[in-house]
């Protein structure tokens, strides 16, 4: 695992990161809709990188509908994956 772990690209948390992370989930919060801010932080990650997400969430849809850039696949998976073109 150790290996498979450091063969991964580190993406960099920027300002925009954090703004593009903020701007969706804030509203949605004060609908009420609880979001993990996990999804919020690798949405804008996933676009700024032109990344693919690949997921397995049962609410992940509300958080793809914040992001209409961002391209979605789901997988038979546990956990969240960043796939780079």
């Amino acid at each position: 695992m150790k290996i498979e772990l450091e063969s991964l690209d580190a993406l960099s948390f920027t300002v925009s990161t954090s703004e593009q992370a903020y701007e969706p989930g804030f509203p949605l919060r004060k609908k009420g809709l609880t979001i993990p801010t996990t999804d919020f932080i690798i949405a804008p990650l996933a676009l700024e990188n032109k990344g693919i997400w690949l997921h397995h969430d049962p609410h992940f849809e509300r958080t793809a509908s914040c992001f209409p850039r961002l391209e979605t696949k789901s997988r038979k998976a546990k956990n969240h994956y960043l796939h780079q073109r």
